[in-house]
């Protein structure tokens, strides 16, 4: 027999309509080295990388903390946001944002 309706909207008498939702979750490893510094993998770079907090990050790149954070909503630079609400930074796309903004000069 043909139906008219996709499977989806056709009804059936003593049926049920079953939703089925997923989590996902996410592991970040943060290593620490000498002198303080951290390094984790970059999910945009795909590499490891130094990963910078927000007053560091601010403080090497000479953005104000709003174009820092502008930025990383933008995804100009690569920012992770961990569960308790820090937010870390990719140093290589601070980096390469810091050489783009200097040649645009």
């Amino acid at each position: 027999m043909f139906r008219s309706k996709p499977i989806v909207e056709q009804f059936v008498e003593n049926s049920k309509k079953i939703l089925i939702t997923t989590e996902c979750h996410e592991t970040f490893i943060l290593r620490t080295g000498s002198k303080g510094r951290a390094f984790g993998r970059c999910a945009q770079c795909k590499q490891e990388v130094e990963i910078f907090g927000i007053d560091r990050a601010v403080s090497a790149s000479g953005l104000t903390t709003s174009e820092l954070m502008r930025k990383i909503d933008v995804n100009e630079i690569h920012g992770i946001e961990t569960d308790s609400g820090h937010i870390l930074i990719c140093s290589d796309s601070l980096t390469e944002n810091a050489v783009e903004k200097e040649a645009e000069k």
